[in-house]
């Protein structure tokens, strides 16, 4: 309803914004339905996530942000520690370095 609304009314952008986020969730179920054993990896990325989210936090609130949770973030990184390895992608061929994976999944998206 809020796509045929902002498009009734000349807000084009907004209603492609809407349906692009529809149409990638759609394919992410639809894959997900067709490689149930992907489960995992897209339940686990969360843990990632959740890392990624930490640094910008201490950089914008400081370290004291975390004073009353520090068990809460003890437990994200160790999360993250878990399945950081299975998230690892090769980000050069020639000298074999490599990088945390922007996804959850090594497919490409087209």
């Amino acid at each position: 309803m809020e796509v045929f609304l902002l498009s009734a009314n000349g807000y084009g952008m907004g209603a492609t914004k809407l349906l692009r986020t529809l149409y990638e969730h759609a394919v992410t179920l639809y894959y997900l339905s067709e490689h149930p054993e992907e489960l995992d990896n897209f339940w686990d990325y969360s843990y990632v996530i959740e890392h990624k989210l930490l640094k910008p936090i201490r950089e914008t609130y400081g370290s004291h942000a975390f004073q009353n949770t520090s068990i809460r973030e003890k437990e994200v990184e160790e999360r993250f520690s878990s399945v950081k390895d299975r998230f690892m992608i090769t980000d050069c061929k020639t000298c074999g370095t490599t990088r945390l994976n922007h996804t959850w999944n090594k497919l490409d998206f087209v």
